[in-house]
């Protein structure tokens, strides 16, 4: 990659703009990269229907919220410059992710900033790599696609740091019998085969379920998860035996399901849930799936804001998505702004070129994410989650933060791993 002599990416700098703070590594010198053309377009994919849904809705406006900012630090820094996002919504399947972005690429783009699953993403992998176009992704933490000088860079952590993660929190609840009810895709196995690798002594994790990706009718399912629990429960005290939850939106119907009467055994156990419906909005209110989930202790992990750097962003993101922003948003908005700075280096424009550049300077980055320094597949390095539990308030059920677990890279495959209740 080549670049002009004039540009040095920063560590952190403190910027004011119209009334936020905005954290993060900002270049010294905001030369432009065209001086015919001032504005820089980014572009974004998100999921807006089907169990990606509620996830892929925030992705989008967290995306067009990082815009908006950009937009105002311009403008308080008195630059020519705007920027524009232009967005285009699809599916929650893999194949409308593929299309989405040939679509694009047609249109001569060579980066995409966008919310995929593990699955949307390894259905566009080679066609991202042979066609050369980078795509800047958040949602997808399958650590088999962390593969290295690929054009996939992921602005959040695998989930080797999740399967750490979770193990703690269950070492806090003395949990010795883990029992998956999961996504048989590609997602789906590889959190629940790295949770396993993970688990500390004394654990063990029972052969799942594991559901068609397009299931909507859940009850042959659950029959085989309450044998299953059955089972266990023969020589294993029910307060030490959980439900592993590996799932998108389909919580909703497992969870509504759960709660009918003939599943005798689902009801006498905690239920855990993952990432992937942390903050589904189904669990929330005064409907049958949000009374079973409070009900059975139903506690979810999710990746936390770095609020100690930017509490602002933190809490105007909060009011612009109308509730706890999913932990992939925070990934997006970081994603959004070190995609900006790309345009401001007058260097090459091909997918290598623009993947030297942005990992560059995500290295040299802090923002509400946290530290975004990336591991050889361009992947974040260190994972921050946030424990999530569900607490019932004037008859609606709500979310309500427990804890925290953060997993720090001590060199190589070295990990510190950290669980802090709130008290």
């Amino acid at each position: 990659m080549q670049c002009t002599a004039t540009y040095r990416p920063s560590f952190l700098v403190i910027v004011l703009f119209i009334g936020l703070v905005f954290f993060g590594s900002i270049p010294v010198s905001a030369e432009k990269t065209n001086s015919d053309n001032n504005t820089i377009v980014l572009y974004g994919i998100f999921p807006t229907n089907g169990t990606l849904s509620s996830s892929g809705d925030q992705a989008k406006e967290t995306f067009n919220k990082a815009i908006d900012d950009i937009n105002s630090f311009l403008v308080h820094q008195g630059s020519s410059k705007n920027v524009q996002g232009i967005t285009t919504d699809m599916e929650s399947d893999p194949e409308s992710a593929l299309q989405a972005v040939k679509k694009l690429h047609e249109q001569g783009i060579t980066k995409v900033i966008g919310y995929f699953s593990s699955s949307q993403l390894e259905t566009i992998k080679d066609y991202a790599d042979s066609e050369g176009i980078l795509i800047l992704s958040t949602g997808s933490s399958s650590p088999t696609l962390a593969i290295a000088g690929d054009n996939i860079l992921r602005f959040n952590p695998d989930d080797k740091k999740q399967a750490m993660a979770v193990d703690q929190i269950w070492s806090e609840q003395n949990i010795s019998e883990i029992i998956p009810i999961a996504r048989d895709d590609l997602w789906g196995h590889d959190l629940v085969k790295f949770v396993s690798h993970n688990l500390s002594k004394g654990m063990t994790l029972e052969d799942g379920v594991w559901y068609d990706t397009n299931t909507t009718t859940f009850s042959a399912y659950l029959s085989q998860l309450d044998t299953k629990v059955g089972e266990v429960l023969k020589n294993t005290n029910a307060e030490n035996v959980t439900i592993y939850a590996v799932t998108f939106d389909e919580i909703e119907p497992i969870m509504k399901e759960a709660a009918k009467p003939e599943y005798a055994n689902l009801t006498k156990v905690r239920w855990t849930g993952c990432d992937g419906n942390a903050f589904s909005p189904a669990l929330t209110g005064s409907t049958d799936a949000a009374e079973f989930a409070c009900n059975h202790n139903f506690t979810a992990l999710s990746l936390g804001p770095y609020t100690d750097i930017s509490p602002v962003i933190y809490t105007a993101l909060k009011e612009k998505l109308n509730g706890e922003p999913n932990g992939y948003t925070y990934g997006e908005y970081d994603a959004v702004w070190i995609a900006f700075e790309s345009h401001l280096i007058d260097g090459k424009t091909d997918a290598s070129s623009l993947r030297d550049a942005i990992t560059t300077i995500s290295n040299s980055y802090t923002g509400i994410a946290g530290k975004d320094f990336k591991n050889e597949a361009g992947d974040m390095v260190e994972g921050h989650y946030n424990q999530w539990g569900l607490v019932k308030e004037n008859g609606a059920v709500m979310y309500s933060n427990l804890g925290h677990a953060s997993i720090w890279n001590m060199g190589g495959e070295i990990y510190l791993v950290k669980y802090y209740p709130n008290t």
